[in-house]
């Protein structure tokens, strides 16, 4: 089990949060989502089993490894990936975690199968301080995303920048047992208008760091007849990772966005691992 402690920091115009408590109450009877038919759609009138995983429960929720963040929608769960990374994988009602498909406002963000990019690293190229919501779908949408999403599809939805600066600081820090499988994420977001009600800037930057994890105790013997020592074989991966987003936007009406830029750099700085011998 990982035990965790958080902090969050936020500096935000006061006006911004009254604003926003109006739009939440209006969004708790009229909640829209666009996964599951590509335009904004009520969830109650949704062609699909959708949850939502909003702003408030994702910062909330400590990690930003996108399987935290949805390990508590039922029907999905972790599923350990076979190999030497032990990553944990995304898995929707039973199928397997090749099936789950992830985007990112509408649009692929990477095979689960990439090179170092198992869907357990796939959100540290989105800083969660940067997130306005998860839209989760349970069940085949291969119709509208091909056959990667037989098992369903997680899309994350990213904040739009407002008039009024904010900005948002959060950390967290956790371990598996007893120091463990140490891991620490900080994360910092800040956007607003540049010129109000045309031109908006975002700006963030996360690290991420995990300790490889070991629950193994004693000595082993592989395949070869070799004894070695279990304690030194890990279950998850080390892993440290530095991601930086922004993105220029311009209004152009009220109906049409130029991105004129927008990027994301995800740095591995470092993996390792040790699977245990067989």
């Amino acid at each position: 089990m990982l035990s965790r402690t958080h902090f969050k920091l936020s500096a935000v115009a006061l006006a911004l949060f009254s604003s926003q408590a109006f739009a939440q109450e209006h969004k708790v009877d009229e909640q829209m989502v666009i996964t599951a038919t590509h335009t904004e759609t009520a969830v109650l009138e949704a062609p699909a089993t959708i949850s939502v995983i909003t702003e408030e429960e994702i910062m909330a929720e400590p990690g930003s490894a996108l399987n935290d963040l949805v390990k508590n929608i039922a029907g999905v769960e972790s599923q350990m990936e076979g190999g030497r990374s032990g990553r944990e994988m995304i898995s929707i009602r039973g199928m397997d975690a090749k099936f789950t498909m992830i985007l990112v406002n509408g649009r692929k963000l990477s095979s689960s199968n990439a090179i170092f990019r198992g869907n357990d690293f796939d959100l540290s190229g989105i800083p969660k301080e940067s997130i306005q919501r998860i839209e989760v779908i349970r069940g085949p949408m291969s119709a509208l995303y091909g056959s990667e999403a037989l098992g369903g599809v997680i899309n994350v939805i990213t904040k739009q920048p407002e008039n009024e600066w904010r900005s948002q600081l959060n950390g967290d820090y956790g371990y598996r047992d007893d120091d463990n499988g140490g891991e620490y994420n900080v994360g910092f977001n800040t956007s607003g208008a540049l010129i109000d009600d045309e031109l908006y800037l975002s700006f963030s930057v996360a690290q991420s760091a995990r300790d490889a994890w070991s629950p193994y105790s004693g000595t082993g013997t592989d395949s070869n007849g070799n004894v070695y020592d279990r304690s030194q074989a890990t279950a998850l991966e080390e892993r440290d990772t530095l991601t930086v987003a922004g993105s220029l936007l311009w209004y152009i009406n009220r109906t049409t966005t130029l991105p004129l830029i927008s990027h994301t750099l995800t740095m591995i700085v470092k993996v390792s691992s040790n699977r245990l011998r067989v």
